[in-house]
């Protein structure tokens, strides 16, 4: 399991950040705080650690994090650079969980005024003292195969390893962005490719078991909306069905057409129909009306269970079902970690205890509907008059 990841320079988080990682994951704040890239930062840390040919990424399938080193580097830096930690606990069949931890420090080096090069100038095994590396501007020659005359065996050994892990975590995350294509008026009949948000139609027109748990959910979470796979022969549709006949999903609100892959994904993740160490979902209320946010995050607590999750939300919603199911006892309060994103750019953890009671609550945050409520009350006491006499 994941425990915490670790950055510095990166975007926005410029100071040296850290997210702790629990079975699930919870990163809220307001716009343009950092939530995104916070969320986002396992997998990126991730796949820039375990990577062999470079020692970054710019893209892991369809997230994109940048087009250069120094568009990831933090903008307020002279030389950019980059530190990354990830840490995670292994456990062998019966044996105690063994901590592990793999961390990188990268510098943008300018050799000329067309030519630059990205160096590691440190690396961190576990908690061993850094293997510092000089920089320098080669002239041919690879940067790794420099810093690879200056690990020991037992050092190559060790970062293998916990490449090799890195590596399968990348691979088996599931990514649900917040930005997900409207349903289709039809698709053509194909098997699905991968455990994708685009495939989600495909996965749904043939494993039957999954549709059906989809649409037990949607039945029971969404007013009793019915909806099914109409198939024909060469093509099938996503249907929503009314007295006994299928409208397209495709003319269905914007929320029920984005929700759906949410479900979906997870639910094959609950249900155990797919295995994942890892998933990222973002805004997974997106267009949905704010009495479903709820189910959401019971949804995202049953497949916690199988797999770790990272979520970032806006919703009040759902951030206030994930704290009344730890206080009924539904999720141990060691099991799930808020983290909120302020303006500064500071991700600072939210402790909440067994009742569910947070004792570091930031200010501010989520208590516009209080406002409001007492705007409304106060306006219709003024306007009844002293001691409602309407005067």
């Amino acid at each position: 399991m994941l425990t915490e990841v670790e950055c510095e320079g990166y975007k926005t988080f410029s100071a040296r950040t850290r997210l702790s990682l629990r079975p699930l994951t919870v990163i809220f704040g307001k716009n343009n705080s950092g939530k995104t890239t916070l969320a986002r930062l396992p997998l990126f840390a991730a796949a820039s650690l375990a990577s062999r040919g470079s020692n970054y990424v710019l893209s892991v399938d369809d997230i994109r994090f940048g087009s250069s080193f120094a568009d990831l580097a933090s903008s307020d830096q002279p030389h950019p650079r980059i530190f990354l930690r990830m840490r995670w606990e292994q456990q062998a069949e019966g044996e105690e969980p063994t901590a592990r931890s793999l961390a990188r420090e990268l510098q943008y080096v300018s050799s000329g005024i067309e030519r630059h090069d990205v160096q590691a100038r440190r690396l961190i095994i576990d908690d061993e003292p850094p293997v510092e590396f000089k920089l320098s501007k080669p002239s041919d020659g690879t940067i790794r195969a420099m810093n690879r005359d200056r690990l020991t065996r037992d050092e190559v050994f060790a970062i293998t390893q916990r490449r090799d892990f890195l590596q399968r975590l990348v691979r088996d995350t599931i990514h649900i962005p917040s930005a997900r294509a409207k349903v289709e008026t039809t698709y053509a009949t194909r098997e699905p490719n991968a455990w994708t948000l685009g495939e989600v139609p495909y996965l749904l027109a043939t494993n039957n078991s999954l549709m059906s748990e989809v649409a037990a959910w949607f039945e029971s979470n969404m007013n009793g909306l019915v909806i099914d796979v109409d198939l024909a022969a060469f093509a099938f549709r996503l249907v929503e069905v009314h007295e006994n006949v299928a409208v397209s999903l495709s003319e269905s609100g914007r929320g029920t057409q984005s929700v759906l892959p949410v479900v979906a994904l997870l639910l094959a993740v609950a249900r155990l129909e797919r295995r994942a160490r890892l998933i990222v979902v973002e805004e997974p209320e997106e267009h949905l009306h704010p009495s479903a946010h709820g189910a959401l995050g019971d949804l995202l607590i049953e497949a916690s269970g199988h797999s770790q999750i990272v979520v970032e939300t806006h919703s009040e919603n759902l951030i206030l079902r994930l704290r009344r199911r730890i206080a009924e006892g539904a999720i141990n309060p060691d099991q799930i970690s808020f983290c909120y994103v302020d303006e500064d750019h500071n991700a600072v953890p939210i402790e909440i205890d067994a009742q569910g009671i947070a004792a570091n609550w930031p200010v501010g945050v989520f208590e516009e509907d209080a406002e409001e409520a007492q705007a409304i009350v106060q306006a219709k006491l003024a306007a009844m008059g002293p001691l409602g006499t309407g005067e």
